[in-house]
């Protein structure tokens, strides 16, 4: 199908009843559900529903199921079909960049319903053709929106033929509109030519096809006696793939410039394969039904062995952060947090009772040594908690994390700080005439750890129990700051996937397996 002058290949007469369907005037024609598939459809629509949940979930995770694609599936393919099994066969009809699938359509058909050639791509919006009966029900496939053309060839009264973009093509959206619709296909017409079957894109599109269950037929187009070892090197990278081996060849014709079909000849054999499928449609349907079901039911299954991975994946980490955090606090030491009040008094009852009597703290220089422990505090936890998060950062400089310290330690840090300094208040007031030096040893040692000698003093035997209690408070405000921490951690690195979720995606899997097992029985 190149562009070589000559005589225009002969071809049927134009037919007028190829049209663009108005969608202002599209007949709409309603299907009442068989009362056998009523219960499928139910159960189908239940499925479709917990897999959005757990779609919006893990939107950006990584894991091997595409759950979008399979929801799309469910709604967009098997749903129909359960509805109305009369339905006609959707084939898509797909392949690389310049394959030639515009002109083989409009061959097939006998009728230049879709635009041909050399600018790429030629096939910008999915082009729908099918009988006038149904062509309402085509505006959309799979979401995507289609030019709907309306034809009297009777292979449309058990078929509608769909021409898409390129598979390859340079445009992001128009990869992505092929790719759906292949996945909205009973049968893929995948059409590469001699030059582009090795293509690596076309062939990824083509092994899902198959997978999910579609039935493909593969064309080799533009095959000449120079290419005539393409088409044994297309049928044995076929069956290394696990598809048929069968190809259709379909020899290269030198075209007029402008002209949109080969002879029909070049696709009888085309033409023919899609007759047998047509002649037998039912039994086609059912059988392509069962397997895109089959492959989907499988898929779902990983997918809820993947979404009970992620929630133990997730518990564990938040868990062994959690007590990494809580354990890093616990040997916190902040020595001389408020400084000159050290002094070594010895054993000297004479010296205690001196220092006691010069050494007693004001009410005025509490705000100041509150103040200075708190930016000690403060500083000292932020520093601890940023060393011990750098090791779980999935990359350096992970700005999300760095904001979950900026805001989650930075803001709640000096309220539990100022919190804390309140309770240690409290405890001093119980040394009447010395509470201000109390609760400032109480600080003081409570903050670095350690008794220290002033704490000793005032204290006497009560010095240990009192600025451990004083120290627990600390350690068990700072602990429920860290708690909080680990879990915005958590949820920055994992998705959030609730076990109501994932019990439902369960239960509606477990009902659709269970309502599939009959017919393996």
């Amino acid at each position: 199908m190149s562009g070589s002058t000559g005589p225009r290949a002969a071809g049927p007469p134009e037919r007028s009843l190829y049209r663009v369907v108005p969608r202002s005037r599209a007949r709409i024609s309603h299907v009442v559900a068989r009362s056998e598939n009523e219960d499928m459809s139910t159960l189908l629509a239940r499925l479709a529903t917990a897999l959005d949940s757990i779609a919006a979930r893990i939107e950006n995770w990584p894991i091997s199921v595409d759950v979008g694609r399979v929801a799309r599936t469910v709604r967009g393919y098997l749903l129909p079909r359960i509805d109305d099994p009369s339905r006609p066969l959707t084939v898509v009809f797909a392949g690389p960049t310049g394959a030639g699938k515009s002109t083989l359509l409009n061959s097939i058909v006998g009728a230049d319903v879709s635009s041909t050639g050399a600018v790429r791509p030629t096939t910008r919006a999915p082009i729908a053709l099918v009988s006038p009966e149904i062509a309402s029900d085509h505006f959309t496939i799979g979401d995507i929106e289609c030019d709907v053309v309306m034809g009297d060839s009777p292979i449309l009264e058990v078929m509608t033929l769909v021409d898409t973009p390129d598979l390859d093509s340079t445009e992001t959206k128009h990869r992505l509109v092929a790719e759906t619709l292949v996945d909205h296909a009973d049968i893929v017409v995948f059409i590469t030519s001699a030059l582009r079957y090795a293509d690596y894109v076309p062939w990824q599109v083509l092994r899902r096809a198959h997978a999910r269950g579609s039935d493909v037929i593969s064309v080799l187009n533009r095959v000449s006696p120079a290419t005539t070892g393409a088409r044994v090197d297309f049928r044995s990278r076929l069956a290394e793939a696990g598809l048929e081996d069968e190809v259709v060849s379909v020899s290269e014709h030198h075209l007029s410039p402008g002209a949109a079909r080969v002879p029909p000849t070049a696709v009888r054999f085309l033409r023919r394969r899609l007759a047998m499928i047509a002649t037998d449609r039912g039994a086609k349907a059912a059988e392509t039904l069962q397997r895109v079901l089959e492959a989907t039911m499988g898929q779902v299954g990983e997918l809820i062995v993947a979404t009970d991975e992620i929630i133990e994946r997730r518990r564990d980490f938040e868990e062994e952060l959690s007590l990494d955090l809580a354990d890093e606090l616990e040997t916190i030491r902040i020595h001389g947090a408020i400084t000159g009040l050290h002094t070594e008094l010895g054993d000297d009852p004479r010296r205690v009772a001196r220092w006691l009597r010069r050494n007693r703290r004001r009410p005025a220089d509490l705000p100041l040594l509150e103040a200075r422990l708190g930016d000690r505090l403060i500083g000292l936890v932020r520093g601890e908690m940023r060393h011990l998060v750098d090791a779980y950062q999935l990359g350096p400089g992970d700005s999300a994390l760095s904001d979950i310290l900026e805001h989650g330690v930075g803001a709640e840090l000096p309220a539990a700080v100022a919190g804390w300094l309140r309770f240690v208040r409290h405890m001093a007031e119980q040394f009447p005439g010395r509470e201000w030096s109390a609760q400032s040893a109480l600080v003081d040692s409570a903050s670095s750890g350690v008794v220290t000698p002033e704490a000793q003093a005032l204290f006497g035997d009560d010095a240990g129990t009192l600025v451990e209690r004083a120290r627990r408070d600390l350690v068990s405000r700072l602990q429920a700051i860290v708690a909080g921490l680990a879990q915005e951690i958590t949820d920055s690195l994992y998705p959030d996937i609730g076990p109501g979720d994932v019990e439902e995606l369960r239960s509606a899997h477990g009902a659709m397996v269970s309502r599939l097992a009959p017919v393996h029985a």
